[in-house]
């Protein structure tokens, strides 16, 4: 969540920064408000970044382990990373007081956009439709500036005895025809969403004047006397209030709009200055990609150390499909298990959602807690063709607990190394076992606790989404180590 609002917002800022820099003097309007409507929608979306180049070091993992070209004939499955049970500390994500607060803002911001649109709605029901020509209008009694929503045109009745009645429905109707109001929709929500930003508020700013640009400049094209489209200008600035989500006539500044009528328009050349969009998007990805990196730089870094080290070299299953296999039968794939696949199964929601699962449901066990057992769990499972996971197994488990131990007429306390392969066991030196005080029984009766736990939770996953190879759905195992620790007191 902090990596979206970071990079989103950043990225925010920089389009805003390059408009005032570079394109906020020319007259290109169209090219303008595609801009803006490309820096909200980027902005938002530049975050899912992540899913890609995740996908891209999954593959680029399973080609290290292997050391091969086809990563996915391979006889280790790949190693998911470790996550941690902690009995001092609840495993279920607390909400943070500023996500709360973050919430409640946007809330209350929701339901004033919400309220505003309900509004519009109620002005609608309470105005009475009329032609003017062949255009159809709203007319209330209200002392509100006109305005357009969509392909509503609002006008109030004092406005229908004015001259430049037909210049300011010109002006309205521009903005209907140009569907101005998904720009200002948009806008709209991505502020409340982006509320704490002020570059976002300076941002939607420029997009309702450009907005105004546009269609001062439809409108002035059709007016024979330009001036008295500007006198207009200023005559219905001076008047009525105007609604906030909506485009209005005498949306202000009124100086800028009148500069821009009388403004050359720029030359063909000036649009390269769009261009400079290009380093902008660059810097914002690598950023992006930055960003991702150090996430997963415990997956990717060291590839001889960090990988090899810590992957469980085992043997493959019998069911594993090898690649002399594959090319006598090339057209069938068979009801095997592969290890490593270029289209991997993915948890919905992510890597990040299926860890938020797992600690939400794996509890330290009360009676090795309290006899102070800790370890680790190397486990393997297959994701099935059809998404559900199957065939969990333990493939070592270890660690320590402590015991006491009677030395030269003191009871001392001593941490050993237990291991569960099916019969559990403490490693106890020759020399020290005649003096173990502690009753093993309890220890050896709540080691496999751990591996019990560790399998209900990864057996409980709900489905994924099934790894692919040459288009066909195929079963794939993975590996987890699963660790249970204890606070240092």
């Amino acid at each position: 969540m902090i990596r979206f609002f970071v990079l989103s917002n950043v990225a925010i800022t920089l389009f805003y920064l390059v408009y005032k820099v570079f394109l906020q003097r020319d007259t290109f309007f169209v090219w303008r408000r595609l801009y803006m409507l490309f820096a909200l929608v980027f902005s938002v979306s530049l975050p899912l970044v992540e899913w890609q180049y995740k996908s891209v070091v999954m593959q680029d993992v399973g080609k290290r382990i292997t050391n091969q070209v086809d990563i996915w004939w391979q006889n280790t499955a790949l190693l998911l990373n470790e996550i941690v049970v902690s009995a001092n500390a609840p495993n279920a994500p607390v909400t943070p007081w500023w996500v709360i607060v973050y919430m409640v803002v946007v809330s209350v911001l929701l339901v004033v956009f919400i309220s505003r649109l309900v509004a519009l709605y109620r002005l609608k029901q309470q105005a009475k439709p009329i032609y003017i020509g062949q255009d159809k209008v709203w007319v209330t009694h209200k002392n509100i500036a006109p305005f357009s929503f969509f392909g509503m045109i609002m006008l109030n009745k004092e406005v229908l005895q004015q001259d430049h009645l037909s210049m300011l429905l010109q002006h309205e109707k521009a903005h209907v025809r140009q569907w101005h109001s998904l720009d200002v929709i948009l806008a709209e929500l991505i502020s409340v969403v982006f509320f704490f930003n002020p570059f976002v508020y300076l941002l939607k700013r420029e997009m309702r004047i450009n907005l105004e640009y546009l269609a001062d400049n439809s409108c002035s094209a059709h007016c024979e006397q330009s001036t008295a489209y500007q006198y207009a200008i200023l005559q219905m600035a001076m008047a009525q209030p105007y609604v906030a989500i909506s485009n209005h006539f005498n949306y202000s500044p009124i100086k800028n709009r009148i500069m821009m009528l009388n403004k050359k328009s720029s030359k063909n050349w000036a649009m390269l200055k769009y261009v400079s969009i290009v380093p902008a998007v660059l810097v914002l990805l690598l950023l992006s990609q930055e960003s991702v990196a150090n996430k997963w730089s415990n997956v990717i870094n060291d590839e001889g150390n960090t990988v090899e080290q810590t992957i469980m070299q085992t043997t493959a299953p019998q069911s594993v499909v090898t690649k002399q296999e594959y090319v006598q039968n090339p057209g069938q794939l068979p009801d095997s298990v592969f290890m490593v696949v270029k289209d991997m199964p993915s948890f919905k929601g992510g890597a990040d959602s299926m860890y938020a699962f797992l600690g939400r449901n794996l509890k330290y066990p009360s009676a090795a807690k309290d006899l102070g057992i800790t370890g680790r769990i190397w486990m393997s499972f297959v994701v099935t063709k059809t998404g559900a996971i199957h065939n969990v197994k333990i493939l070592q488990a270890t660690g320590k607990v402590p015991i006491k131990i009677k030395r030269n007429g003191h009871v001392v306390t001593e941490s050993v190394r237990w291991s569960d392969g099916g019969n559990p066991s403490i490693t106890i030196s020759e020399d020290d076992a005649p003096y173990v005080v502690s009753d093993k029984a309890p220890i050896l009766a709540a080691i496999p606790l751990l591996s019990q736990e560790a399998t209900r939770v990864v057996a409980s996953m709900p489905k994924w989404e099934p790894g692919t190879f040459k288009g066909q759905p195929v079963n794939v195992q993975y590996q987890i180590p699963v660790k249970f620790a204890l606070s240092k007191k």
